[in-house]
């Protein structure tokens, strides 16, 4: 949320771009800074919008319900089915948690599933050039969003071919349609930055992440970066560069570096990347929740979200109101079955989340709906053999989506990004607690080692919180926080000397940084020269003229040498 209002506010400030290829994608963070633009800071207003969204895909999961499982002997079964699949919607936690944080998630699932209820939609007309123009601008615009929406390409394709006539006119102007969508951001990378590059730059690093040694199918940070997304981007930048061995590169450069190590894996491990895949399956549609952002749990937490339905139990009916349907031959309940499909096929190339699986779950919903639906059905016609094959399906798919999956990594990651919450709001019990929790995971990680030595440097606990700093320097030796963090502690002890060490380190790696130029000058001063400490003073200034640490430091330098 945090990385999205922040560019906000820079594009609001005319910042919006660095001059190279955007680094991820920018849609969502120019809406917002529109709709600041015009109503101020109220993220209400796009909160709302959202909210209407997903009331839009309750409404297109009834649609989509009632086309694909209209039968001439039970009428009302679609409706039916569409009804009770849209209830479940609104109860569905995730989509509630979506709705209600600065992030695009949600408008992905409205587009997605009118892209399906577009192509399912029965007509007596041919569709005409203006809604394919509507269709291919308006999936363009989203993809600067979310870049998976591409994937209902091949959909719209297919729909578009089934025509009598004029198909490959309509082909040709929603191919136009999709890169007029996309052209603010084609221009900028192309023209700007001149970067061969279309949408995000960062794609590359999402794809290694994904497909690397170390994939459980869950979002795992590489070692070296940070698991703050603006940091981690900035990180991943660095050690592109760093191993290339020249800087500062093109985007579509580290894009590309970061995409062959992962083409590398693939080619030289086929069978342990098959095996990946095959855990990205049985990770998307199992029962455990990757809230990686740790945002259900909080909004649940807060006493926020309703009681409501979680994941597995959808997955568990969907996919058995999957089978049944097949079976049944409803032929419209195809669409939904590709609507799944390439949803599911967008995530398996990089890694499983609750934001990434929650785009297929309208249509999981709509065949969990007709699972029971039918089930009903058997019950009231008596009807024992289909009853007994439903038990047996379900409990199969029940225990396919509670089958073990690699969870350490996940559970450290959520404990994390908890605690991190709980530090910042200084509920320090709770905090310690959460962040020893994810370090029992995963003791060598960079991030946890480091978010603990804030904690007990916030608690005055320096022995520890230098202990967790050394650690986290062992893991990482070029984590700026963690050598700004122990000059700092250095600085407390009255040892400017080891002060100024740790921060000539951490400056030679990020030389622009405000807050290492502030303690160096301040590190200066307390070592008794307060000529060296105006200079890194002036450095810092330069930087953020406003800060009021820095004026403040500036009193105490000129008190220092007016007492010289």
């Amino acid at each position: 949320m945090k990385f999205y209002n922040d560019w906000a506010q820079r594009i609001l400030a005319g910042a919006g771009s660095d001059g190279q290829a955007f680094y991820g994608l920018p849609g969502y963070s120019y809406l917002l800074a529109g709709v600041y633009a015009v109503f101020g800071q109220q993220s209400w207003i796009i909160l709302l919008g959202q909210t209407l969204s997903e009331a839009f895909v309750a409404f297109l999961i009834y649609e989509i319900a009632k086309m694909s499982f209209k039968a001439a002997a039970k009428p009302s079964l679609g409706v039916s089915v569409g009804a009770l699949a849209a209830v479940g919607y609104a109860f569905f936690l995730p989509a509630q948690a979506y709705s209600s944080v600065l992030m695009p998630s949600c408008l992905h699932v409205a587009a997605l599933w009118a892209v399906v209820w577009w192509c399912m939609r029965e007509r007596k007309q041919i569709i005409t050039t203006r809604e394919t123009i509507l269709l291919g601008v308006g999936t363009g615009l989203i993809a600067t969003l979310v870049a998976s929406i591409l994937s209902v390409i091949p959909l719209v394709l297919v729909r578009l071919s089934r025509q009598k006539s004029g198909r490959w006119q309509n082909i040709l102007i929603y191919s136009i349609g999709i890169i007029v969508g996309c052209s603010p951001v084609l221009y900028h990378n192309r023209v700007v930055a001149n970067d061969a590059w279309v949408l995000t730059a960062h794609s590359g690093l999402n794809f290694f992440i994904g497909n690397n040694p170390e994939s459980t199918g869950y979002l795992v940070i590489p070692p070296g970066l940070r698991a703050n997304q603006a940091q981690m981007l900035t990180d991943s930048i660095a050690v592109a560069e760093k191993a290339i061995g020249r800087g500062p590169l093109p985007r579509s450069e580290v894009s590309q570096w970061w995409s062959d190590r992962a083409k590398t894996f693939i080619r030289e491990n086929p069978i342990a990347w098959l095996r990946l895949l095959g855990q990205k399956v049985i990770n998307f549609f199992n029962a455990y929740e990757y809230d990686d952002l740790s945002i259900i749990e909080d909004l649940r937490e807060a006493g926020i979200l309703t009681p409501g339905l979680r994941f597995g139990i959808i997955s568990a009916l969907g996919l058995a109101g999957l089978v049944v349907s097949v079976g049944k031959g409803f032929r419209q309940s195809r669409w939904v079955i590709a609507g799944l499909a390439i949803q599911i096929a967008s995530v398996l190339t990089v890694f499983v989340t609750e934001r990434y699986r929650l785009a297929a779950v309208p249509g999981l919903l709509i065949f969990a709906a007709y699972f029971l639906a039918s089930t009903l059905q058997g019950f009231q016609a008596k009807d024992w053999k289909r009853l007994l094959a439903h038990v047996i399906l379900v409990a199969a798919t029940v225990g396919f989506v509670h089958l073990p999956v690699p969870n350490d990594a996940a559970e450290a990651s959520s404990n994390y990004n908890r605690g991190l919450r709980q530090l910042k709001q200084n509920r320090f019990v709770e905090a310690e607690k959460l962040l020893l929790e994810a370090w029992k995971y995963a003791p060598e990680n960079e991030n946890t080692n480091f978010a603990l030595g804030n904690l007990y440097f916030k608690l005055g606990k320096n022995e520890e919180a230098k202990k967790y700093y050394r650690a986290t320097l062992q893991s990482n030796p070029e984590f700026v926080g963690a050598l700004n963090n122990l000059a700092q502690v250095a600085l407390g002890q009255s040892m400017p000397a080891t002060a100024i060490q740790f921060l000539e380190t951490s400056l030679a790696l990020e030389p622009n940084q405000v807050r290492g130029l502030f303690l160096l000058a301040k590190a200066w001063l307390q070592n008794g020269s307060p000529e060296k400490a105006a200079e890194f003073l002036i450095k810092a200034k330069a930087l953020d003229p406003r800060n009021e640490e820095l004026l403040f430091l500036e009193k105490e330098i000129e008190a220092a040498e007016a007492d010289r």
